[in-house]
């Protein structure tokens, strides 16, 4: 498979052309607002990252401020002159005298930053949400829309809990499970690759460093699970409707139920139904969706031993080893949980991919409200024209 073939054909980019194909045309322009304000999110995190970038520099290269004169042959690149020589103008501008005044400063504007960025996640996360449940709930009317077409002979002797189930939960199901979680990996995608870049420009060790930590990681998970994800997808997928089937016998045969005391087998019934649903439910919620997030830790561990090892062999001095650690701890500090919800979303798309196939009926249809029969005036009587009947 080449590469460009592997860019293409992977599960987010199958997920965001299986999302474009259920949404109407008026759903995708939304859509492009959508990411526009994922853009917004992102630039504001990264901005929240980059003063907490700054008030690490302040303290461990606090010779920046003492320095008469900064000019560029002092330091190593570029963006490192920008970037001292951007903090001595704050510096100025502050009027601090000494480095731990600045720092209490800047520490007061990282709380501003941080109350201003968080407030912008909140309404960007419920704009987004909330077009996708309004996704979700066009999807309602075409499902029941679907099913009513069908004609009385279909509705009768069709399955109830298949119907109500999808019309009410696979709808649902996509909203929540399949398009928020392509959202959320469209949004850490994109910061992390802003971070990725701006971070080069700082310590490219670190950018290496952590990415050959991480990525392998979480690639092992995900070849881990993946299969077992979706296989409990599946199963869920199969039992619900026959859940749904159960209790709606249950209830519409009461009399039935009564007059043979069938209670207990007809609850047994449910009873064994639901169970094999909680523990495929377990499963995914318990074990599956919890295996990314509690590697932080090791991969956290991992890092610092490899940073060290690293200065060790490179022969780097205390003040190398300390600003390597410091964007390590930064970088960290947004990848890890970035990757996590990134992970998290493949994960709940690869367990709710089957939503798709599901969809597919209503799939490039658009909503048409049902005929409204006009009503009929009687003024002297009715007259029935060559009728047969058979």
């Amino acid at each position: 498979m080449s590469k460009l073939s592997f860019l293409l054909n992977n599960p987010y980019f199958n997920a965001i052309r299986n999302i474009k194909s259920v949404l109407d045309p008026d759903q995708k322009r939304r859509g492009l607002y959508m990411i526009g304000l994922l853009l917004l999110n992102a630039t504001s995190d990264l901005l929240g990252l980059a003063t907490i970038a700054f008030l690490i520099i302040s303290a461990l290269e606090e010779d920046i401020f003492s320095a008469v004169e900064y000019t560029r042959e002092m330091v190593d690149s570029d963006f490192q002159y920008y970037i001292h020589s951007g903090l001595r103008s704050l510096y100025s501008f502050s009027g601090a005298t000494d480095v731990i005044p600045f720092l209490f400063y800047l520490s007061i504007v990282i709380f501003i930053v941080f109350l201003i960025k968080n407030a912008i996640f909140i309404y960007i996360t419920y704009i987004q949400t909330r077009f996708v449940y309004n996704v979700s709930l066009r999807l309602n009317k075409k499902m029941f829309k679907y099913f009513y077409d069908q004609g009385y002979l279909f509705i009768k002797h069709s399955t109830s809990g298949k119907k109500v189930y999808s019309i009410v939960d696979i709808p649902m199901r996509f909203a929540s499970n399949y398009f928020l979680p392509a959202l959320t990996f469209t949004t850490e995608l994109v910061v992390l690759i802003i971070l990725g870049i701006a971070l080069l420009f700082v310590d490219p060790i670190a950018v290496v460093l952590i990415t050959l930590i991480i990525v392998p990681v979480f690639m092992l998970i995900y070849t881990f699970s993946k299969n077992k994800i979706k296989e409990i997808g599946n199963v869920r997928n199969n039992l619900a409707p026959q859940n749904y089937a159960k209790v709606f016998e249950a209830m519409n045969g009461y009399v039935d139920v009564k007059l043979s005391n069938a209670e207990n087998k007809i609850s047994q019934g449910y009873e064994q139904m639901q169970r094999k649903m909680n523990h495929a439910d377990a499963l995914f919620f318990g074990v599956y969706q919890r295996i990314n997030s509690r590697t932080n830790d090791i991969i956290f561990g991992m890092g610092i031993m490899v940073i060290f090892g690293y200065a060790y062999f490179s022969a780097m001095n205390i003040a190398e080893v300390l600003q390597l650690l410091g964007i390590f701890a930064i970088a960290a500090y947004k990848f890890l949980p970035s990757v996590n919800r990134m992970m998290g979303g493949l994960l709940a798309m690869k367990n709710s991919s089957f939503v798709i196939d599901e969809l597919k009926v209503v799939a490039n249809t658009t909503l048409e409200e049902f005929p409204i029969a006009k009503p009929l005036h009687f003024n002297k009587g009715i007259e029935l024209s060559e009728i047969e009947y058979k």
